[in-house]
């Protein structure tokens, strides 16, 4: 049974709950799951240009207290920054959910520095901190979607 769920950075409870910034300077982050079973979870996380690239596969081993990571589909640029915040990202929602996680993190780098208000390094963390609280979040609000 396939399950699908939706969602973005800017209609998440914990953005507008945690965050004091103008919701028009933060860029818009969509992110889409797919549930395979009871083992298995696909994860988009993008923006406007919905491209599919910097694809992971992440999976928890009984040999390892790291789950593994592989790439399997990189940007044409191959912007190495994207494809390893995939395989990170998919890490720890495979170690978290405890099952198969392929990941796709699509968001555009410039995007990633568009609040004039951070330092350029302050921002991509910031982002990416925003980035990863909304989908833990929303693991915890919808968990069935997981």
């Amino acid at each position: 049974m396939l399950t699908f769920h939706k969602w973005s950075l800017h209609k998440s409870h914990s953005f507008e709950a945690n965050t004091n910034n103008n919701p028009n300077t933060i860029p818009n982050i969509y992110f889409h799951t797919i549930k395979f079973s009871t083992n298995s979870l696909y994860v988009w996380i993008g923006d406007s240009e919905q491209k599919l690239e910097n694809v992971s596969c992440s999976m928890q081993t009984p040999f390892s207290a790291t789950p593994l990571a592989t790439d399997i589909l990189l940007a044409k640029e191959n912007d190495v920054d994207s494809s390893s915040l995939s395989s990170d990202l998919g890490a720890k929602l495979a170690k978290k959910l405890n099952k198969q996680v392929i990941l796709s993190f699509n968001v555009n780098k410039s995007l990633l520095k568009t609040v004039d208000k951070l330092a350029d390094n302050d921002y991509d963390s910031f982002m990416l901190n925003l980035i990863n609280r909304c989908l833990f979040d929303e693991i915890k609000m919808n968990p069935n979607f997981f």
